[in-house]
């Protein structure tokens, strides 16, 4: 295995041959196999070998191991085939962390900004599936966030979370979003979507968008101002086919400290149901709102 001897950006590339990865500066290894060839640094861009037809999807799966972790303001990014991360935490404490699910071939984007690193997806290209079981997202802190791109994603008794802690006392720090897009179908099931402003500064929002369904079953998405919490955050935004909250599923945007908070959007054109309770007897329900003692507005 490579061990990094110094911290840095590192990309992986994957390939069923005897092949050379290369960049736009050349081969990325050089001749003792470490990555400090004349391309090291920079994106895969190909092979050191032509003529190559034969190509195929690929699976990455993370099970289980402690905190697989970048260091802070860094960018954590897994593109498959299908991504799958089971009982494992992946953690960018004021980075990102993105996932994609890529079911045919073509060309993934790297948008490389000094530590952050964007992933674009053409829409002409086919995704596969993510999925969280059991596992957790952490960008906490200034200029986090999270994307997760694939054709159906599957989050299961898991904890995705971001925002801006209690120690961030500086009024211009701000987030960005964390977004979830899905050709097919969004599901969250047991588990927590949390935007939290703890400190100050402005927290970004949460968005859904999904060309078929979203369901939220026994789960609860939120964007929150604290009690200590002072600024302004985004609101909730879905995007989809049908959304269905079932078994005390939540949809809350709310502030309990000094600031706005955004609105519940919802967009869906067939259905919008909300039904059932919790095992706690609690009911699936949408909710924006300002708390007793808060001062701000809530959204729609």
């Amino acid at each position: 295995p490579f061990v990094p001897a110094a911290s840095g950006t590192y990309y992986l590339g994957v390939s069923a041959y005897s092949n050379l990865p290369r960049s736009a500066g050349g081969d990325i290894f050089g001749p003792s196999e470490a990555p400090n060839g004349p391309g090291a640094g920079l994106p895969l861009s190909g092979w050191n070998r032509c003529c190559i037809s034969d190509r195929g999807p690929y699976t990455i799966t993370l099970t289980p191991q402690a905190p697989f972790q970048v260091q802070p303001g860094r960018t954590l990014a897994l593109v498959g085939g299908n991504v799958t991360i089971q009982r494992t935490d992946l953690q960018a404490l004021s980075g990102r962390v993105e996932l994609g699910g890529v079911a045919g071939s073509g060309s993934v984007g790297l948008t490389v900004d000094g530590n952050t690193i964007d992933l674009n997806f053409p829409s002409q290209l086919a995704r596969a599936n993510v999925a969280l079981r059991s596992s957790g997202i952490d960008v906490t802190g200034a200029n986090g966030g999270i994307r997760l791109v694939a054709k159906n994603i599957d989050i299961t008794r898991s904890l995705v979370q971001g925002g801006i802690p209690s120690d961030s006392q500086l009024s211009n720090t701000q987030t960005r979003a964390l977004e979830l897009n899905a050709t097919d179908s969004i599901t969250l099931s047991d588990s927590k979507v949390l935007a939290t402003l703890a400190g100050q500064g402005t927290l970004g929002s949460i968005n859904l968008t999904a060309g078929e369904r979203v369901l939220i079953d026994s789960t609860t998405a939120r964007i929150v101002l604290e009690p200590d919490g002072v600024g302004n955050a985004g609101g909730i935004n879905i995007t989809t086919g049908s959304l269905s909250l079932t078994n005390g599923g939540e949809l809350l945007a709310f502030t309990e400290g000094r600031g706005n908070v955004g609105s519940l959007n919802i967009n869906a054109r067939d259905t919008v149901s909300v039904d059932g309770r919790s095992i706690g007897e609690y009911p699936s329900r949408l909710s924006s709102s300002v708390d007793s003692g808060a001062i701000g507005n809530g959204g729609d």
